[in-house]
């Protein structure tokens, strides 16, 4: 196993909480909150509603629910901030907490994330005190010749990585016998003699390498990923993550995100030279004396940050929309029986013919606006954007840990349904409609 390319490499997940001095009308902002968060609550869905007149702060999408920290949620061009109801920061606790996920952080970077929510705070009327960043997620993905597999991370019964976690090992690894899940920091999982996740520490900091599309064939949501990389039609990509947390930053000297920004080499350095390295056996005394190339081609991954690329068009998940829209269109023409549903013409005029009958006066550009408030980045690559007005958007990455040691594939969840308007009554479930 062999690193070729690298494929692109950048933050994948950023936390970041503000200290804010919010104005006199503080209290207005949280009743505006208030009132919508009870209404996505009761609706049990999101809804969508302005917090300003600038955009894009006018159509934000209004949370059921905050975090344990603060009450308020919305989620705005990809970003999901959170309002606590203090007016001011209390000493170090901060008021403002902001998550940026893949979507929106691995495109634009950290620049435009600190930006983005500083032009918020002022035009919310706030004024910006300070910032402390929470947690980062650093990584690189690498096309390789061939997927790894246990020889690549095993040498008889040792481990060929040393790491600083806990691993209760020797310098050069430890023996598979003495492997302990509840002890131990570090899991390997395996299907057949392919790797497709190793996991190395936990809490405050952690790593992970899998296999990066073995996950992207099991989650269609997140293929828009691949549009990320110099090479699409890459055949084997190995992802190498870096969770780095607060207090682990605290320690490592960094405390804002102004630090990350200046010096997010470093800390790659630190990650990949000090506390993880992967090894190569050859014939010496040493069991363990030369790294592995990949792990060579990942030290310098961050030498040079790569760019994000872009594109416009990907046919894998405008194929599972249509594969829906046909799906329902026939369910339709099946529940009412009609016997004249013989071409894809018939099929879509019965569809027209129901919705202008059942559903008048329906405002489709609005619609499909609020749709793209919601679901912006899960679904970008159903939509022909321009680069000028695409938005950024989308559901924080999960990671395939959840495979399990057999290889098999935990499903997640459906996704939510879309925003309705603010002040439009809640839809009646399981009251089916009537056709004619």
């Amino acid at each position: 196993m062999e690193p070729i390319t690298r494929l692109w490499n950048g933050f994948d997940i950023v936390k970041v909480n503000f200290g804010v001095a919010w104005p006199e009308d503080f209290m207005e902002l949280l009743a505006t909150l208030e009132k919508h968060k009870q209404e996505a609550f009761e609706a049990m869905e999101p809804v969508v509603f302005s917090l300003c007149a600038v955009a894009p702060f006018d159509r934000v999408v209004a949370l059921e629910k905050g975090n344990r920290h603060a009450r308020y949620g919305v989620q705005v061009e990809g970003l999901t901030v959170f309002f606590s109801s203090r007016q001011i920061p209390s000493q170090d606790t901060p008021n403002l907490y902001v998550e940026a996920g893949p979507e929106y952080v691995a495109e634009n970077g950290l620049g435009a994330l600190y930006g983005f929510v500083l032009n918020l705070i002022a035009h919310l009327g706030g004024e910006y005190l300070w910032n402390k960043v929470s947690e980062v997620h650093m990584t690189v993905d690498y096309a390789v010749d061939a997927p790894h597999t246990i020889d690549d991370y095993r040498i008889a019964d040792t481990f060929t990585f040393v790491t600083r976690a806990r691993t209760k090992a020797p310098r050069y690894g430890c023996t598979w016998d003495e492997q302990d899940a509840t002890d131990q920091d570090a899991a390997l999982f395996f299907k057949g003699n392919r790797l497709e996740t190793m996991q190395i520490g936990k809490g405050q900091m952690m790593l992970r390498i899998y296999d990066k599309q073995a996950e992207l064939a099991c989650r269609p949501r997140k293929a828009w990923e691949r549009l990320l990389w110099c090479d699409v039609d890459a055949q084997h990509v190995m992802r190498t993550e870096f969770q780095v947390r607060r207090e682990s930053l605290k320690e490592l000297g960094y405390d804002t995100i102004e630090n990350v920004m200046d010096r997010a080499g470093e800390l790659w350095s630190y990650l990949t030279a000090k506390w993880f390295r992967l090894y190569t056996h050859i014939d010496d005394p040493k069991p363990m004396a030369v790294l592995h190339p990949f792990w060579m081609a990942v030290q310098g991954a961050w030498e040079e940050k790569m760019p994000a690329v872009k594109k416009k068009v990907y046919h894998e998940l405008r194929l599972q929309r249509a594969q829906q829209l046909l799906g329902h269109a026939t369910s339709l023409a099946a529940v009412i029986q009609d016997q004249h549903v013989l071409t894809l013409d018939d099929l879509f005029a019965l569809m027209r013919k129901l919705v202008q009958e059942m559903l008048p006066e329906q405002d489709i550009p609005a619609l499909i606006r609020d749709k793209a408030i919601r679901f912006q980045c899960r679904n970008k690559a159903d939509i022909d954007m321009d680069d000028d007005d695409a938005s950024h958007a989308g559901d924080a990455p999960s990671h395939p840990g959840e495979v399990n040691r057999g290889g098999d594939v935990i499903q997640t969840p459906p996704a939510p349904k879309g925003p309705r308007e603010a002040g439009t009554p809640p839809r009646q479930h399981g009251v089916p409609p009537r056709l004619a």
